[in-house]
């Protein structure tokens, strides 16, 4: 998408956002598939007139551009209607990109519409199309307070049935996917602003330690996928991203498998996170022993 014309705000902010971002890749250390390169060619797409609509995949694309610095640049929210049905957002997807995350395809209400029945068509057509384009799929989500089924908010369970469920879910999935995604976020956005857990029902119903124990259950199902936390909100420095540090630390304290955490980086031209404070934030995780990617990089304009 390409703008007519582009301010001096904006050209100034695309200018500072990359260089912070450049600082990132100089201070966070080695960071495996962080897409620190890619931001600065998404911003460029979307402030930048004259950018053609269709780029050549030899060598102009995304996707080229990141895999010649041996970097991933994914697509997020994919679904499998457009991806059947419509050639140009299938050839755009296989083109510019060399991962893919489903929107909802992977999450829990659709995946186990009733409590004992899973369904995987729809995920495993996106897995389909993806390794049939040499991409890779990022496994999103098994743990999120969102995209429940009816049976399951509804069904007051108590707290041993709803981790027999929990754990049944996550074990299935993760076992359905084994060898077939790249990663996976465990949990989705399970900290409020103020860096304190999410009041949410898996919070509620089993405790403190849920997540935690929900990373036990998806390394017991795959030994070897890399797990993720992940979460909005929390690219700078703040209450959020302190709260975000603290969990995390104390996951890798108490042996938890987590190998990293996802920023989702949803921010905006003109009311974003002072590029400085993502690199500072990014070089702590990172001075953890933690892998940081960007997981749903978008910028309003």
């Amino acid at each position: 998408m390409t703008c007519s014309r582009s301010s001096g705000g904006a050209l100034r902010r695309r200018r500072e956002l990359t260089r912070g971002l450049r600082e990132g890749r100089r201070h966070a250390g080695p960071l495996p598939q962080l897409l620190l390169w890619a931001i600065p060619w998404l911003v460029l797409l979307i402030t930048t007139p004259g950018i053609p609509a269709s780029l050549s995949p030899s060598t102009d694309s995304l996707r080229a551009l990141a895999a010649s610095r041996g970097l991933w640049i994914g697509a997020g929210d994919i679904h499998v209607g457009p991806l059947s049905a419509d050639a140009q957002y299938r050839d755009l997807q296989a083109r510019e990109f060399n991962i893919l995350t489903p929107g909802v395809a992977m999450k829990f209400a659709e995946v186990q519409p009733d409590i004992d029945r899973f369904t995987f068509d729809t995920a495993d057509a996106i897995v389909a199309f993806a390794r049939a384009h040499d991409m890779r799929v990022r496994g999103h989500t098994l743990v999120w307070h969102e995209a429940l089924p009816h049976w399951l908010t509804a069904g007051q369970f108590g707290r041993d049935r709803l981790a027999a469920i929990l754990k049944d879910h996550i074990v299935t999935e993760v076992g359905h996917f084994r060898g077939r995604v790249s990663a996976w976020d465990v949990v989705n956005e399970g900290l409020d602003g103020d860096g304190t857990l999410r009041d949410t029902i898996w919070l509620r119903a089993l405790g403190p330690d849920y997540i935690d124990q929900v990373f036990r259950w998806a390394r017991q199902a795959d030994p070897d996928v890399p797990l993720f936390y992940n979460e909005f909100g929390a690219e700078a420095m703040g209450p959020k991203s302190d709260g975000l540090y603290r969990l995390a630390r104390g996951m890798l304290a108490r042996g938890v498998p987590i190998r990293g955490v996802g920023r989702q980086m949803h921010v905006s031209l003109n009311d974003g996170p002072r590029p400085a404070d993502v690199a500072a934030n990014m070089r702590r995780l990172a001075a953890l022993g933690l892998e940081i990617q960007i997981t749903e990089m978008d910028v309003r304009i």
